[in-house]
């Protein structure tokens, strides 16, 4: 009757046999292990795991079926006040079923131990979620990981925030993360930028050194400069993550097929690495929203070199300030002096009126309308909340 019951639940014969053989189970009899399974099996069925589940459960840790039903009740009871949820207790069993067989005052002094760093109840809740195996990890082992990152110049935050975002770091001893820190060193990166580059993206410390010389390479190969590149990453550390090196070179596709040269894009992406952030579709749509305005290819390809930034401001508001230098018959500047989208349209068009009330702009004297403040001043004496404000 008990082979029967296991097959419907989904047990193969060769795990009936190592459980059957397992001590102390193989003690018990026939009738008490039917009667454990199926108060277990009824039990957890109620909590979200499914057969599958417990079939790896009770294999892995097959000593579950000789715990009595309000022991695991008072375990999940005990997890509960550590922030640790019904839903989450059960999300951890089915990652690592030896949570049942752990000493729970254990447990609790390693989250007293998160709490004395700065880790709130959330962070030790997401840790634990994430990487389960931490609640079996030794004091101290965990000790130094943190402890690494201090002494590396990682403030508390960025310490506490690097390990929720990738509890699996714990795993690790403080010389694997110190040997990728100091290869990355010789590619040019200063503590600084590697502080940067790790709070945003922590597997950094996790990948082979060979990985991240490749990626290095790659962007060489595209044309940047070592210092550039060190330059990308630091800015983007996303450049580093998996895969996204082939986004990369799809997105500089892109960007050749819409008439820009290689050192154009070099160009554009040193100044406005966010450019690499973009999707396809999005880079494509936002040439073409400017092309629509009546510019050739060439003419948006030079606004676009002039100004990087386009690629990230609202076409409405490009729209906006296209159509007041046309009206003012500036239109020039537009191609010319691409820089003319970094001012605030309401500003300039201050500064227009004022100016031609005295005199007309043109190409000859236009940059008058793009001085710094303290040199406007000295031009014409009026600040810029008079201008703002129209007190003139």
């Amino acid at each position: 009757m008990l082979e029967e019951y296991l097959h419907e639940i989904g047990y193969s014969d060769e795990q009936i046999q190592f459980l059957r053989n397992t001590y102390p189970l193989s003690s018990y009899s026939e009738s008490t292990l039917l009667y454990n399974f199926r108060t277990l099996y009824r039990y957890f069925k109620n909590n979200n795991i499914d057969n599958s589940s417990f079939v790896y459960i009770t294999i892995t840790n097959p000593t579950i079926l000789c715990e009595s039903l309000e022991n695991i009740k008072n375990m999940v009871r005990n997890f509960q006040t550590l922030g640790i949820n019904k839903l989450d207790f059960f999300s951890i069993l089915k990652q690592y079923p030896q949570i049942l067989c752990l000493n729970f005052s254990r447990i609790k002094q390693l989250f007293n131990q998160f709490y004395r760093v700065g880790f709130s109840v959330e962070n030790a809740r997401l840790i634990v979620v994430q990487y389960p195996a931490i609640l079996n990890s030794q004091y101290d082992d965990v000790n130094k990981a943190i402890q690494f990152f201090l002494n590396f110049g990682f403030s508390t935050l960025e310490t506490i925030s690097i390990f929720t975002t990738l509890p699996k770091l714990f795993q690790y001893t403080s010389f694997s993360f110190s040997n990728m820190i100091n290869t990355i060193k010789k590619l040019g990166f200063s503590d600084y930028d590697i502080r940067k580059v790790v709070s945003l993206v922590p597997k950094i410390l996790l990948y082979k050194f060979d990985d991240v010389l490749k990626s290095f390479r790659c962007l060489q190969e595209i044309g940047y400069k070592d210092t550039d590149i060190v330059f990308l990453i630091r800015n983007v550390p996303i450049i580093l993550k998996e895969n996204y090196l082939f986004l990369i070179n799809k997105k500089i596709e892109t960007l050749l097929s819409l008439g820009f040269l290689k050192q154009d894009i070099v160009l554009m992406t040193f100044n406005n690495p966010y450019i690499f952030l973009y999707s396809i579709d999005y880079l494509k749509d936002k040439f073409n929203s400017i092309q629509a305005f009546g510019y050739s290819t060439d003419n948006v390809i030079k606004m676009m070199r002039n100004c990087p930034f386009l690629f990230g401001y609202h076409i409405k508001n490009i729209e906006k300030k296209i159509a007041f230098y046309k009206d003012c018959h500036l239109d020039f500047l537009v191609i010319n002096e691409s820089k003319v989208f970094f001012y605030n349209l309401d500003f300039i068009k201050a500064r227009y009126c004022f100016i031609s009330n005295d005199k007309t702009i043109t190409k000859e004297n236009y940059s008058l309308l793009f001085l710094n403040d303290r040199d406007f001043y000295e031009k014409f004496s009026i600040t810029r909340e008079q201008l703002l404000e129209g007190n003139y």
